[in-house]
């Protein structure tokens, strides 16, 4: 895997679990940047970057999903919300829809409905996250030719700064 997963359940299981009274090996902690992004990102609103167009993630009810020059309005602002199967809800704030991707429509913002195709997997790629859809497994992208889910491939297109 590219990136470390964002769980904060385990990273919560691991603090809370007693080290054994006697162990041969130091007991594995979770990586600090993942303890960052965890308690940055669990139900928190960011803004999400792209790290090549340098464009904001953007949705308004005017003209739907894209990348835009970053502004700071609601519109850009995106509350990041961690279900209990260690994926994300990722839900405008201006507009109240979630962020979908589905083989059949596409990329896109919907009226949130709690199915599949709004599950995220958020990632920490060393400084910037990267959100790939779980059921269609294609990461969020921004390129030439817009905002869109499309086949991972660890490149800046699918980069996200945020904060």
């Amino acid at each position: 895997m590219r990136g470390r997963l964002l769980l904060i359940s385990a990273m919560a299981v691991a603090t809370l679990t007693p080290a054994p009274a006697v162990a041969a090996t130091a007991p594995e902690r979770a990586p600090a940047a993942v303890s960052a992004h965890g308690a940055l990102l669990a139900n928190r609103i960011l803004t999400l970057q792209n790290r090549f167009t340098r464009a904001c993630l953007d949705d308004s009810f005017e003209y739907g999903l894209r990348g835009f020059p970053c502004n700071g309005f609601d519109f850009q602002r995106w509350n990041t919300i961690l279900r209990g199967d260690a994926s994300w809800t990722v839900t405008n704030l201006a507009t109240g829809r979630c962020l979908d991707h589905s083989d059949e429509y596409g990329l896109r913002s919907i009226v949130c409905n709690g199915n599949a195709h709004q599950e995220w997997i958020i990632l920490d790629t060393g400084g910037a996250l990267e959100l790939r859809n779980r059921k269609t497994r294609l990461c969020l992208d921004d390129s030439q030719v817009g905002v869109r889910g499309f086949p991972c491939n660890s490149l800046d297109y699918q980069r996200w700064n945020f904060w």
